[in-house]
């Protein structure tokens, strides 16, 4: 039984090195195999090897010669020798002393001095160079030399695509030629592989526009535009055509027409753009012309929550510019309170405050913000209550001596049930003489994941035909920490949002026709609620400067206005401003000017 068993172990063991042996070697053959297509780079993969740097020649420049001692002079090669100077022999009158000799060195070893060589024999180093002499440029080919830069294509070659039969009307030339680009693909052969390792295609869209491998999405939907001979007033940055087209955008998605650009929202939040095909209003969904959806021309269905507006097209004159036609579905052109006969803007007010979490025993401060008043000085307040179910005007009680523009109240599990709203009547100026006060917008505090009462641009209840109608909030209710996350798809838990959601809640439902944009800009500032301004932060030069101006697109399903706002976006944008300043994102707030 022993011997079985050693059997079965040796036969274990044998298996698992071979497979061992067999994972190496995949492993190190696997880079050969990945890149073993036809590379487009021009160059010859070449790694440098000790052959590189090796001559036949010898290149030390040294000639090969014996080593010699030379010769130095020493005490040895001297003798000391006395001539005799006095030219007298030696007698008894003369005997020779020191003054008859001359005494002097004679060199006696017979050498001159010389320096002694160091001699050179060759060796293998002799043949190196610390600089390569192949001669060849070293190059490890990698998944872009695969990319081959001639698979391009031309005017000519995607000219070929369009219809050569585009109907008269022009949104059916916009289905026709959007629908003759569908499959599409981005090229596969060229392409730029990106420092996290993607790859983006070329395409025929991001040539015509201007950049082969970009982001095509937009440009596919002006490709279309203009092989269709339509206009939409096309711009390649999707934010600025947005924004430069706000006054035609429609968010009745009922009354679009197919042909018309739809901009929308992608799975991620960002925004794109397409070619409608087609609104169901049962479903609340529209089929959508879509570029660079999964590297294609595609067909995508979107909701309604997902859709930004639709934007009519026209036609494109021959000079390239839209003809003076109008589209009649974009609605009837908007009246500007201001330029209206009375010259005067709709006055509103709204309640900042309520959006504070609290609970029984705390205390919160409601405070009125009037809108287009001339004169907000001349203003006279009365808060009010509802502790019923029912919206009937007999339902609202006023708080007796609560008269200014600010409510304090104190929390209890009563009132945490009652809604609360503040009416404004106007004095007449020769009653209580002010000064003039024009308000250009009204900021909120910017909070991740906020509810629709966390952040609402003004909006109406009653438009004032009378100096002394009384005009009402609307009503707002306390929000509970519970409360709070049920509403909420996520608490304000102190952490770092990962965007923002700014939503607009009406209080008077206006005309479909009547609602386009309203724009916003998001500012950065140590906001004071009692002042209504920001106070100067330390290191900063301005109290309330300019972060980001964005579009907000009216939905007319859920009767909101609605946009989404990636807190890295945003910080992307703060950091261009300020790059030493570190940014506390509980000091982004917004300012929300009227509707367009």
């Amino acid at each position: 039984m022993m011997k079985r068993h050693r059997h079965i172990r040796r036969r274990l063991v044998g298996a698992l090195a071979a497979f061992v042996v067999f994972c190496t070697t995949y492993a190190l053959i696997l880079p050969a195999v990945t890149l073993s297509g036809e590379t487009h780079c021009g160059k010859e993969e070449h790694t440098h090897t000790e052959d590189c740097y090796r001559s036949e020649d010898w290149l030390c420049g040294l000639e090969e010669q014996t080593a010699t001692e030379g010769h130095v002079q020493d005490e040895t090669c001297w003798q000391t020798q006395e001539t005799l100077i006095c030219g007298q022999e030696e007698s008894e009158l003369h005997v020779h002393d020191a003054t008859c000799y001359q005494t002097e060195q004679v060199l006696i070893c017979g050498q001159e001095e010389t320096a002694g060589t160091e001699g050179h024999t060759h060796t293998d180093d002799c043949h190196k160079s610390s600089e390569p002499l192949c001669g060849k440029e070293e190059h490890i080919h990698t998944r872009q030399c695969q990319s081959d830069p001639a698979a391009v294509e031309t005017e000519e070659d995607w000219k070929k695509s369009i219809p050569t039969d585009l109907k008269e009307e022009v949104r059916e030339r916009v289905l026709q030629v959007a629908e003759s680009q569908l499959g599409y693909r981005e090229s596969e052969k060229n392409f730029r592989v990106n420092e996290d390792g993607t790859e983006d295609g070329f395409t025929r869209y991001g040539e015509w526009a201007g950049d082969c491998y970009g982001d095509w999405n937009n440009a596919f939907t002006g490709f279309v535009l203009r092989y269709a001979q339509a206009d939409g007033g096309f711009n390649k940055d999707i934010n600025q055509w947005m924004v430069e087209q706000s006054q035609n955008l429609n968010t009745a998605y009922e009354t679009a027409e197919p042909g018309h650009v739809v901009f929308y929202q992608d799975d991620e939040g960002q925004r794109r753009s397409g070619i409608l095909e087609s609104y169901d209003a049962k479903s609340q969904k529209a089929r959508i012309y879509a570029g660079d959806v999964d590297k294609t021309v595609k067909k995508i269905d979107r909701t309604a929550t997902q859709m930004i507006g639709t934007l009519p097209v026209n036609e494109m004159n021959p000079a390239g510019s839209p003809t003076e036609e109008a589209d009649s579905s974009a609605g009837p052109a908007e009246e500007n309170p201001e330029d209206s006969e009375s010259g005067e803007q709709e006055k509103s007010v709204v309640v900042e405050g309520a959006d504070n979490r609290v609970q029984s025993g705390d205390e919160i401060t409601l405070t009125a913000l009037p809108q287009g008043f001339e004169n907000t000085e001349n203003l006279q307040y009365q808060w009010q209550y509802n502790d019923t179910d029912n919206t009937d005007p007999e339902s609202w009680k006023d708080l007796e001596g609560e008269t200014s523009q600010k409510l304090t109240i104190l929390v209890s599990e009563e009132n945490l049930t009652y809604r609360w709203r503040v009416g404004i009547t106007q004095v007449p100026e020769e009653q209580l003489p002010g000064g003039s006060a024009a308000v250009e917008g009204v900021a909120y505090k910017l909070k991740p994941l906020v509810s629709l009462r966390d952040l609402e641009v003004p909006g109406s209840e009653n438009t004032v035909t009378d100096e002394t109608e009384t005009i009402y909030s609307g009503d707002v209710t306390l929000v509970t920490e519970s409360k709070a996350i049920e509403e909420n798809t996520a608490a304000d838990t102190g952490t770092v949002p990962s965007r923002f959601i700014i939503e607009k809640k009406w209080k008077k439902q206006p005309q479909e026709s009547e609602v386009k944009t309203v724009p916003v800009s998001i500012r950065y500032g140590n906001f004071n609620p009692d002042t209504l301004q920001p106070d100067l932060l330390e290191g900063m030069d301005d109290p309330n400067p300019v972060i980001m101006e964005t579009l907000i697109s009216y939905d007319s399903h859920t009767k909101t206005w609605k946009q989404e706002i990636s807190f890295d976006e945003l910080l992307e944008k703060f950091k261009a401003k300020y790059p030493r300043q570190d940014a506390d994102y509980t000091k982004f707030y917004l300012i929300g000017y009227e509707a367009q």
